[in-house]
Parts: C-alpha cells; sequence; structure tokens
C-alpha cells in the first residue's frame, strides 16, 4: 500500500484541488463502467500474460511413420601396439 500512498502524495503535490476533484470524478466513471475509453487493468492478464494466446500448427500432422534413416557403419580402427 505505500506505492498507493505516494501515488496520492504525488497527486496532491501535482494538481490543484479542482483538477483533484476531477480526477476522482473520472476514476468513479471508471470503476462504475460509464467511461469504456479507459480500461482498467486486468489482474488476471498480469498473472496469466499467455492465456489463450496460441498458434495452430499450419503443417497438418503426419498420418504415416517418417521413412527409415539410412545408418552409415563407422569403421573402427585397432589402436597400433606401443613397442617398447
Amino acid at each position: 500500500m505505500r506505492r498507493i500512498e505516494s501515488f496520492a502524495a504525488w497527486i496532491c503535490r501535482k494538481f490543484l484541488r479542482a483538477e483533484i476533484e476531477w480526477i476522482v470524478v473520472v476514476l468513479t466513471a471508471v470503476l462504475a463502467g460509464r467511461r469504456r475509453d479507459i480500461p482498467i487493468r486486468d489482474e488476471f492478464r498480469k498473472k496469466h500474460p499467455h492465456y489463450r494466446r496460441f498458434v495452430v500448427d499450419p503443417n497438418p500432422p503426419q498420418t504415416a511413420p517418417p521413412p527409415p534413416r539410412l545408418v552409415t557403419p563407422t569403421l573402427a580402427i585397432p589402436a597400433m601396439p606401443r613397442s617398447p
């Protein structure tokens, strides 16, 4: 709540009494739903920013298994014994 108190103190320092009264009128209208042009930040969106934001893959799913891979054999060369 300290942030809100600081914000209220800032408003009182920056605006005149008549301007603060107008701010209260506008905020009351926003909270009552009469000012649709001023959206209220949604706390759900803040907690879940990626809710229902998904992209559908444009490629259809595979209907047949992929072709087998060709494995190339590697030849292991034995190490040469060391002479003493």
